[in-house]
């Protein structure tokens, strides 16, 4: 039954890994484009005052109070670290970064944009991912701005799912494996018994061999079911200890018990 238990435990551990692994990856999938989703409402909604300009003609740094612009729409999620205005060339109009910096990466610069989704552009990096938008004419536009977003509070919020699915997994299995253990005691208890009846009559059948006991007087307690009988066991031990002396005398004649 130990085997039994250990083959149970080791396809529950695969199926449960299996299965914590895929939630994983579509709890993954779900949060990134919610957050993708959520940022590219907040860049449209911050790129309209400055769309207004542009479609009154004006360039976009004439927007009055922008920097303040930028930076309420930083304070609507702590993981932005930065929203850049920028202009086609790469140099920096408006930014809530502290970095000196007068550029951006030049994979903002080069991003292509999707005009059906309003302009809107994504770029993945390796700490954190850049969601954008066109300001002014989809077909010519005259800046981009664009949220930088942390992967940090995205990997924690990973790592704790992780850790619920692991441990309710934990649970899972340790509850599948005692109740596994409870139907194959019940299931097997008729076999274990049965098994038990003949190796106690092995045992026996051993001890009265090299004792010369008496087979019909040292009988072991009768155990018999699913069509087996230790009682039957008990008898064809004896018969065939019986057959092989019959053949070593019929071989030895003189063999009267001792060693040929």
């Amino acid at each position: 039954m130990g085997r039994i238990l250990t083959v149970v435990a080791s396809a529950n551990l695969v199926v449960l890994f299996v299965f914590v692994g895929l939630a994983t990856l579509q709890f993954e999938a779900i949060l990134s484009n919610m957050v993708r989703e959520r940022l590219v409402v907040l860049a449209t909604r911050t790129a309209v005052p400055f769309n207004s300009v542009v479609d009154l003609g004006l360039p976009v740094s004439s927007v009055r109070n922008a920097l303040a612009v930028l930076e309420a729409a930083k304070q609507s999620d702590p993981a932005i670290d930065d929203i850049t205005l920028f202009s086609l060339g790469g140099e920096i109009i408006h930014s809530t970064s502290d970095q000196n910096t007068q550029v951006v990466p030049i994979a903002w610069v080069s991003a292509v944009s999707d005009p059906e989704a309003g302009g809107v552009f994504q770029i993945d990096e390796r700490a954190s991912f850049v969601t954008g938008i066109d300001v002014g004419e989809l077909s010519a536009p005259s800046a981009r701005l664009a949220i930088k977003y942390s992967n940090a509070q995205a990997m924690d919020q990973m790592r704790a799912m992780v850790a619920k699915l692991s441990f309710v997994a934990g649970l899972l299995m340790i509850v599948t494996i005692l109740i596994g253990a409870l139907v194959l005691r019940l299931a097997l208890a008729e076999h274990v018994r049965i098994i038990d009846g003949i190796l106690a009559a092995y045992d026996l059948f051993e001890r009265s061999f090299w004792r010369a006991s008496n087979p019909d007087k040292d009988k072991p307690k009768d155990v018999d079911g699913l069509g087996i009988s230790s009682a039957y066991f008990w008898d064809q031990l004896w018969k065939s200890e019986r057959m092989y002396e019959s053949e070593r005398k019929s071989v030895c004649p003189s063999d009267k018990g001792g060693d040929s």
